[in-house]
């Protein structure tokens, strides 16, 4: 088996508040400089603690990941240990990853049970502990960057990795990766080429951002709108500042703020969804000048005043792709023209 990898989820908000304070002799003076640090996802200096947890599919008992069956590697051997270890392997074609690795690393049966012995619990001289997930070796500290398991070399981490495999806060790739789990597992290979194909696509959208540069000062300002960036109000935002919001954004992403500007990038690009992109633009406008607000992920819109002075009920949105698709219809012409005349009437006053 290869060394793997073990990463805190990309997606986890760093620890932004932390300064991390740094002291350098200047001139013959002891001088301290602070630099907030936006990578930790953790408080300096703490550790993401893991073990095995029970499962409810098997009755309570550890969730191992070694009861999967394999092909018995001990099948033609011809000498044991000890004669219990023949009876279990001897002519056996499958065998547990229990059985299989309690032999390789010269356990004796069962020292690799997903049954805890609760009496050991009450730590008593005579209660002798027999089973390796009621020891510490069985816990596992995370970094707050890479984790190596050597699972060649390191038979704790060998055992440990089919837990990791089947735990619920792990992922077992980075395409796995969802809002539940706080880490993910990689070949050293594999990360190697997921890090190659994250700054091929970093570079890409790069180049991407200088052809919308260079198309014009407004569509910068747009796509700047559509992506979100930066958070503040951007209904007034000039080119420049569009432009430096967006090269910060693009070279601090992660690969999920870098596929998120890809997927702008297409829908400004392609005629079938520049409309779509459009009503993205109008939609941040509006919120920007109150025309539309938001509650929660409910958006509102109160149409203007008729001729004879009544107020129409608010139109109400359940969520934002109601509100783009409000906002892309033909049908909705009307209604969309009135919004941007209520737009531009809080612009001009």
């Amino acid at each position: 088996m290869p060394k793997y990898l073990i990463y805190p989820s990309p997606d986890r908000k760093p620890v932004v508040k932390y300064e991390r304070r740094t002291e350098n002799l200047v001139n013959g003076k002891l001088e301290e400089d602070f630099q907030e640090d936006r990578t930790m996802t953790r408080a300096p200096f703490t550790k993401f603690s893991w073990s095995v947890a029970p499962s409810k599919k098997l009755g309570g008992h550890l969730n191992t990941g070694l009861l999967e069956y394999t092909k018995n590697p001990y099948i033609d051997a011809k000498n044991f240990r000890t004669p219990e270890w023949k009876t279990i392997l001897e002519g056996v074609e499958e065998i547990t990853l229990q059985t299989m690795l309690e032999y390789k690393h010269g356990h004796v049966p069962t020292y690799y049970s997903n049954t805890i012995d609760v009496r050991v619990l009450e730590r008593r001289p005579e209660n002798v502990i027999d089973n390796f997930f009621q020891t510490r070796a069985a816990l596992l500290n995370f970094n707050d960057g890479v984790t190596v398991l050597d699972t060649d070399n390191n038979p704790i981490h060998e055992v440990l990795y089919y837990g990791i495999t089947s735990s619920d806060v792990i992922a077992n790739s980075y395409q796995e990766l969802n809002p539940d789990t706080l880490f993910y597992i990689a070949k050293e290979q594999e990360e190697e080429e997921r890090k190659a194909e994250k700054s091929r696509l970093k570079n890409g959208a790069i180049s991407q951002l200088e052809e919308v540069s260079k198309k014009n000062d407004r569509a910068i300002v747009e796509f700047c709108k559509v992506l979100n960036q930066p958070k503040s109000r951007k209904i007034s935002l000039t080119s420049d500042s569009a432009y430096s919001a967006l090269d910060k954004f693009v070279k601090s992403a992660n690969q999920q703020e870098i596929n998120e500007f890809v997927h702008v990038y297409n829908m400004w690009k392609s005629p079938e969804t520049k409309r779509k992109f459009k009503a993205h633009v109008l939609l941040s406008d509006a919120l920007d000048t109150n025309v539309l607000w938001i509650k929660g992920n409910e958006y509102t819109w109160q149409p203007p005043r008729e001729e004879n002075g009544a107020i129409p009920p608010p139109v109400n949105f359940s969520r934002q792709s109601e509100v783009i698709e409000f906002l892309t219809e033909q049908k909705f012409q009307e209604e969309q023209a009135l919004i941007k005349r209520q737009i531009d009437a809080k612009l001009n006053v």
